[in-house]
């Protein structure tokens, strides 16, 4: 499957040689719409904070609907059962922050800064079909538009922080 999908080239070159296709997205409306509609992805409970409207980014709406699936996923896999998933947006200047907050265990200090690498995993299956490529995946879409995200570890649980730049209006 994987030669099929990305030919003879690697996994992770087949991914970072995608293309990205950007337009103008309203962020609040696009994440409240993502929270409304995860359950469809398997992922209960994911609840929105922030407004719906007024920031607006240039990005693939595609690709930052795959990244959000990515981040959903992986919070979904450590937070305790019944918990909620928040997904909050705030703006400063010139960007637009989204965090995606759980609560649940910390992201061991030995992986913080690695797991956006490509074949990372603290998963005992990841020899199983799990081979790390989700938080890839979004560490890599997010760079093509122009964003980064990082990984914090908080009082009660782990934060997923997207900075994305705004589009002046």
């Amino acid at each position: 499957a994987v030669d099929a999908l990305y030919g003879s080239a690697s996994p992770s070159e087949g991914i970072q040689g995608d293309e990205v296709d950007e337009e103008q997205v309203i962020l609040g409306a696009f994440l409240a719409s993502v929270a409304k509609n995860a359950h469809h992805a398997g992922i209960e409970n994911v609840v929105f904070d922030g407004p719906t409207e007024g920031i607006m980014v240039k990005a693939d709406p595609s690709a930052l609907e795959d990244t959000m699936s990515h981040i959903l996923t992986n919070a979904k896999r450590y937070r305790p059962a019944g918990t909620a998933i928040t997904i909050s947006l705030t703006a400063q200047e010139s960007t637009a922050s989204i965090k995606v907050h759980n609560h649940g265990p910390h992201i061991p200090e030995s992986l913080l800064s690695r797991i956006f690498e490509y074949g990372v995993s603290d998963r005992p299956d990841s020899s199983e079909g799990n081979h790390g490529q989700g938080l890839f995946v979004a560490a890599t879409y997010l760079s093509k538009m122009g964003a980064r995200v990082a990984a914090q570890n908080l009082s009660d649980g782990v934060a997923f922080v997207v900075d994305i730049p705004m589009i002046k209006g």
